[in-house]
């Protein structure tokens, strides 16, 4: 009779070991990057090709290309694009030259550089052909620009909100909720972009009537005197600029995770800027290469589409070249021909600012964990949506 407790009893032969024993392994990726900060920032391009982040931002660019267009149509002045395209097409080349004067290590041409950026751009759009101020074109450019800012803040908002939340704690919720969550604190994430401007420019234009009174007799002797303020000025006006670039897109970040007003969202952006700016480039640099990268898959597949498209059907959706076949078509086939190619070329402009959203969010994550020592899961959730 066989012995209960023995038949109850597991028996291990040494077969049974050598064929369940797993060696563990010397060292893993994650061990090596498990407590570094940098490689949480590869993340922003992945979690920027989502539908709802696309979208969102799509029909932010489409608003503000709206808006583009009428102003455009208001000023008539045979320029290519409205004046919002052509300030942010200023920007963007004052940027790229800013960038390859720091790269050549030129600090005085980078020092000019960054003035220019923010003191040039769309200047020529309000001065008058003949000199002097064209002020129908000042004003539409008042009303325009914080329109514009408007709705790019409300949706980098919502986006930051949406990675936040999906980086920080694996929540996914839906995107009216975070587009709602945006959309009531407007007046933050705008405010928090463009105050700081203002503030910068009135103190240019205090600096300009300076200069004016430099050229009038004993007033000048008495401005002379006052230069040393002058700098001070001057100082203030540059660190707004630089807390501008290198904030911005931490701002609407700002308001997402930390629920700030527009006072709060400056301070600390800025103060982040300031505290560890090497820091800052390093990320802001990882984050654009990332950034570079997912953008070129994602171009490559949308000219890849309209490629393949011109080859099969003779229709050259993404081609500026129209060759012969095309005037077989009538005018109203072709123009929704180009709107469809023009919808998906903005999907890609889309992606890439959605990816700059992305890239904000983690960096300001970042910063904020090694400057103030918060943990990337402390969000604001009280309020929201």
């Amino acid at each position: 009779m066989a012995d209960p407790k023995r038949s109850n009893s597991v028996v291990t032969t040494a077969g049974d070991l050598n064929a369940t024993r797993v060696s563990p392994a010397l060292f893993t990726l994650s061990d090596i990057t498990a407590h570094l900060v940098w490689p949480r920032l590869l993340r922003a391009p992945r979690m920027a090709f989502s539908p709802h982040r696309i979208g969102l931002v799509l029909v932010g660019l489409a608003i503000v290309g709206l808006l583009d267009s009428v102003g455009g149509a208001i000023l008539s002045r045979g320029q290519l694009g409205g004046p919002l395209s052509n300030i942010a097409r200023e920007f963007l080349a004052g940027l790229d030259r800013l960038i390859l004067a720091a790269r050549s290590l030129d600090a005085g041409a980078a020092g000019r550089e960054l003035v220019a950026i923010f003191t040039k751009s769309g200047l020529g759009l309000i001065q008058k052909p003949g000199g002097g101020l064209d002020w129908g074109a000042f004003t539409l450019l008042v009303l325009l620009v914080p329109l514009a800012v408007s709705v790019l803040g409300v949706v980098g908002c919502a986006v930051s909100r949406s990675v936040a939340m999906e980086f920080a704690l694996a929540r996914h919720a839906r995107w009216t909720e975070h587009l709602s969550f945006a959309l009531a604190r407007w007046k933050a994430v705008a405010g928090a972009i463009i105050l700081p401007l203002v503030a910068a420019w009135v103190l240019c234009l205090v600096l300009a009537m300076l200069g004016g009174l430099l050229k009038v007799g004993v007033l000048g002797v008495i401005a002379a005197a006052l230069l040393p303020v002058a700098f001070v000025i001057a100082g203030a006006c540059v660190l707004v600029f630089c807390g501008v670039l290198g904030g911005s897109l931490m701002i609407p970040a700002c308001v997402a995770c930390d629920d700030a007003d527009a006072f709060d969202a400056v301070s600390r952006t800025y103060a982040f800027v300031y505290a560890q700016p090497l820091r800052l480039i390093l990320y802001v640099i990882i984050s654009t290469i990332a950034a570079l990268g997912g953008v070129f898959v994602v171009g490559m597949l949308v000219s890849g589409i309209l490629a393949l498209i011109e080859r099969c059907t003779g229709v050259p959706v993404g081609s500026s070249n129209v060759p012969e076949s095309v005037s077989q078509l009538g005018a109203n086939a072709q123009a929704i021909t180009r709107f469809w190619a023009g919808v998906l070329t903005l999907g890609v402009a889309s992606y890439a600012l959605a990816s700059a959203f992305a890239a904000g969010t983690l960096v300001y994550l970042a910063l904020r964990r090694t400057v103030d020592g918060q943990d990337e899961e402390q969000l604001a959730l009280a309020g929201a949506n």
